[in-house]
């Protein structure tokens, strides 16, 4: 489906994602945009990632090797760590196993997680806070 089925925001030197639903190439193309445009608000050259999934499946293989071109994209960008919270997802291991197989493929400094708590903790540890 082509429609926006998140959110993009930047709070600190965070870039706070927010996503639904099922995701496929169009989705995908649409959110790289949208991204590029955000990250070019960014303070300074390093910044984190935090994501916060509440889908119900997973991405068809097009979609996937897409999202790991935006991921070299946006480390190539200064993207220096990435939480990733699945908790609220329907298959939580499943998406777990689909995003940990991406950002692996990318190179990416990356976690997963339950819940933003979690997540927010390792990203403070990380250098990134959503303090402005």
């Amino acid at each position: 489906m082509g429609l926006k089925t998140y959110e993009i925001s930047v709070v600190g030197n965070v870039l706070l994602f927010t996503g639904y639903g099922q995701w496929g190439e169009i989705t995908v193309s649409l959110y790289t945009k949208e991204l590029k445009r955000a990250i070019d608000t960014i303070k300074g050259n390093d910044w984190a990632f935090l994501g916060d999934f509440f889908c119900s499946g997973v991405m068809p293989f097009q979609a996937e090797q897409a999202l790991i071109d935006t991921v070299k994209w946006r480390i190539a960008k200064g993207m220096k760590a990435c939480a990733l919270v699945v908790g609220n997802t329907d298959t939580p291991s499943v998406v777990e196993a689909q995003f940990s197989r991406i950002y692996r493929a990318a190179g990416a400094n990356f976690r997963i997680f339950d819940n933003q708590k979690e997540a927010n903790k390792w990203l403070l540890e990380q250098g990134f806070s959503q303090d402005n």
